[in-house]
């Protein structure tokens, strides 16, 4: 018997040895089988019913299509499945899209988190008055049209986006954009079904802005939106010529009151990342909403061609931001200079950060740019983030724990893992104190009749194999060694002679494919990239193809004038207050 087991410890460690070499000879590419899609940019993506649902942009899959796709996908929550690897056909779910496969836009999500609204893009400049609408539960497209005026402007590039989710509001927001006479916000309402309608608030303190991220809060009488990031589109560009919009400083929080349709300025504290635009962000309330986590990851730095895999949180009502140390990020094994721009994120049960596509960038290059490299292991199309101990996970999983304020929240703004936080605004207090009154208020879940089904749990159930012992002669032993030595040897040489076969298929495949990737992407994109790259267009010609380092740098900024900060109030010169200064064009 000593010599049965000997034997079966020497495949063990050959076989593992021959992976090891297998994992270093070989690209990470032989991992994925035909169909899987392996990278996604410009989609517009939301969760809802369970399902994470996405359409619009730019797909790789690998050995099949790429390119747009006239599609709606979507991938059950309710069922677990890899996400630190392409995602298989198996989990892919899809019906046609119903002409809303436009770049980037917006899914604005109903009170029953049940229909998804499809707004904007980038395909058409025509403004209108109807949006297409999915039904989860009927699984069916219908055009809805929307009273108060033409506000779907499919040329609304770059724009912020937010859905009051889990509340009876039923709102949807839309802030700036790439085009210059984007002005005020759109505010869309579906509380009413059979009466949808919108506005747009052109209020002269509406921040003009684009690149960066929105969320919805529970906080004050009808919620608040805090929009952070990007760039400031009414600052002049001091970094390049040819580029006319400045980075907004991470540090200055814009924050809407939706009750009284009022705009504040808040200096936030505390760690403050580095200047950004194209990353995504989610946010988390604490069990007895005593504070409000907004978790923010990756990014992008036009200006020195510098990407984001770092992660950040603002916790609210604090205004304190906090750096976070997260484990098991494959990303950051490739090298330093990587990051992931143009991803989207979306929230589920609170606690699970689903991070949906994106470029990943070393420094100004693309790594994904075609189907050759779009397939890799350590950049996923889907990574999810548990938001409670910031862990990127390797499994989905359908029935996380109940969300739990992370400890490295709780040591700056106090309480416990329940909530309980002792810090309820910034150091030295707010310009304005009716923000601390605003702040004070929680808006209440859900109380309608919800659609949307409860995450079920998964169970595994696990089989035992229970074995008799018998006595038998050591000849017996030697014999059966034999056999499985004799078999180890053949195995290795079945499996190098495997590993030789598929490196030369795949060889054949790498050239045929990627030529099928560039020239699906070549002429279809209205903005400019390199190859999955989508740096924003040229202010004059949004056609006009331009890299980083088409710009030059300047050493003189342009006049500037100086007007007051902290300012609010919804109507022109409404009580402004003293803050810190900002730079605006003349």
């Amino acid at each position: 018997m000593l010599l049965l087991h000997f034997s079966t410890l020497c495949i063990f460690l050959c076989l593992s040895k021959l992976s090891v070499l297998a994992e270093r000879l070989y690209p990470r590419t032989d991992e994925f089988t035909a169909g899987d899609l392996c990278a996604i940019i410009d989609q517009r993506s939301a969760i809802a019913n369970d399902r994470l649902y996405f359409t619009g942009g730019h797909y790789a899959f690998y050995e099949g299509a790429s390119g747009t796709q006239d599609k709606l996908y979507w991938i059950n929550l309710n069922t677990s499945f890899a996400v630190n690897e392409a995602i298989h056909p198996a989990q892919l779910r899809s019906v046609p899209s119903e002409g809303t496969q436009s770049e980037t836009g917006a899914f604005f999500v109903d009170p029953t988190n049940d229909v998804l609204y499809s707004y904007g893009g980038f395909d058409d400049a025509t403004a209108v008055n109807y949006m297409m609408a999915y039904n989860a539960s009927s699984e069916s497209w219908s055009r809805k049209t929307i009273s108060g005026g033409k506000f779907n402007s499919l040329n609304r590039l770059a724009s912020l986006s937010a859905s009051s989710l889990n509340t009876d509001e039923g709102l949807g927001f839309v802030l700036g954009g790439w085009e210059s006479d984007v002005k005020g916000m759109v505010i869309f309402n579906s509380s009413d079904p059979d009466n949808l309608s919108w506005t747009n608030n052109t209020d002269v303190h509406t921040p003009l802005t684009m690149g960066g991220t929105m969320q919805y809060l529970r906080l004050g009488e009808k919620g608040i939106l805090v929009a952070i990031g990007g760039y400031d589109t009414d600052y002049v560009n001091k970094n390049l010529t040819g580029w006319s919009w400045d980075l907004r400083s991470m540090a200055n929080i814009s924050v809407y009151d939706i009750d009284s349709a009022t705009w504040y300025n808040v200096t936030a504290q505390g760690d403050i990342p580095d200047e950004r635009s194209e990353f995504c962000s989610v946010v988390s309330a604490s069990p007895d909403g005593s504070s409000f986590q907004i978790t923010i990851y990756g990014g992008w730095n036009l200006f020195d061609g510098t990407p984001n895999e770092d992660v950040y949180v603002l916790t609210i009502p604090s205004f304190q931001w906090i750096k976070i140390s997260d484990s098991g990020n494959t990303e950051t094994s490739i090298g330093s200079s990587i990051g992931r721009k143009d991803h989207l994120c979306h929230l589920y049960n609170e606690r699970s950060m689903v991070v949906l596509g994106g470029n990943i960038n070393s420094g100004s290059t693309a790594l994904n740019s075609n189907s050759s490299t779009a397939c890799n292991s350590s950049y996923p199309a889907i990574r999810v983030l548990d938001v409670t101990d910031f862990s990127w996970q390797s499994e989905w999983n359908p029935s996380p724990d109940a969300y739990e304020v992370p400890s490295a929240i709780s040591v700056v703004i106090g309480g416990s893992t329940s909530g309980g936080a002792t810090m309820n605004e910034p150091t030295g207090g707010f310009n304005d104190s009716s923000l601390s009154t605003i702040l004070s208020k929680t808006v209440s879940l859900y109380n309608g009749t919800s659609t949307t089904s409860s995450s079920s749990s998964s169970s595994s159930s696990s089989s035992t194999t229970s074995s008799t012992t018998s006595k038998s002669s050591s000849h017996t032993g030697a014999i059966v060694g034999g056999v499985i030595g004799g078999l180890a040897i053949i195995a290795i040489i079945a499996l190098g002679f495997f590993f030789l076969r598929r490196r030369s298929r795949r060889s054949k495949q790498k050239a045929t494919t990627n030529q099928q990737w560039t020239g699906e992407l070549e002429g279809t994109q209205p903005v400019a990239k390199q190859g999955w790259s989508s740096e924003l267009p040229a202010q004059a010609n949004r056609n006009e193809t331009k890299s980083p380092t088409g710009y030059q740098k300047v050493d003189q900024q342009a006049p500037l004038v100086e007007l007051d900060g902290g300012w609010h109030g919804h109507e022109a010169g409404q009580g402004d207050t003293q803050g810190e200064g900002t730079a605006r064009r003349r």
